[in-house]
This record gives C-alpha cells, sequence and structure tokens, in this order.
C-alpha cells in the first residue's frame, strides 16, 4: 500500500503539478484526517499547501475562495441554484439547452 500511494502521488505532482488550483476537502471524518497525515507526508510543500481538509465548520472557508451568491445553499452559501448554472444542474457539452 505505502508504494502504490508514493507512486501515485509522485506521479500527480510530477506530471500534472499545476492542474490543482485549491481543494478544499470538506465534512472530513476523523479517520479520513487521520488518513490525510500520512499521505500529505509524501507530497511536496507545494502540493501540501493547495490542500485544506474541513470538518463540520466549513462555510468560512469556502467563503474564501467563492463568493456567497455562487456558493449553493447547501453549503452555507445564498445561491439556490436555479435557473440552470449550478452545480445541480446537469450542464456540460451533453445538454442542449
Amino acid at each position: 500500500m505505502y508504494d502504490f500511494i508514493k507512486h501515485n502521488v509522485n506521479i500527480s505532482q510530477n506530471y500534472y503539478p499545476e492542474l490543482l488550483g485549491q481543494c478544499v476537502v470538506i465534512n472530513l471524518a476523523f479517520i479520513l484526517k487521520a488518513g490525510w497525515a500520512i499521505v500529505k507526508a509524501f507530497l511536496d510543500p507545494v502540493t501540501k499547501a493547495k490542500v485544506i481538509t474541513e470538518g463540520s465548520s466549513y462555510t468560512p472557508t469556502l467563503l474564501k475562495y467563492i463568493e456567497e451568491e455562487d456558493l449553493p445553499k447547501f453549503l452555507g452559501g445564498k445561491c439556490d441554484c436555479k435557473p440552470k448554472g449550478c452545480i445541480l444542474d446537469n450542464l456540460g457539452p451533453w445538454s442542449d439547452w
């Protein structure tokens, strides 16, 4: 398992270093936080700084990166996801609207 994690982390940070702008992982359970503590030991410091882990009090952190009007209500924002243009809509090249 150790070799597998190390191998995948090396591929991600060495071949795709700038694909990740910022990652906020919310509602992270205690056991997953412990797992993250192990995984981040293998990460480059620049990559590690791009990942933020939050428990149930995540809204203030999300609002640092997403405007309150654009953040869906179920995440603590003001967006009710209507009309089309939100996470709950089926947006993409497969949609005819």
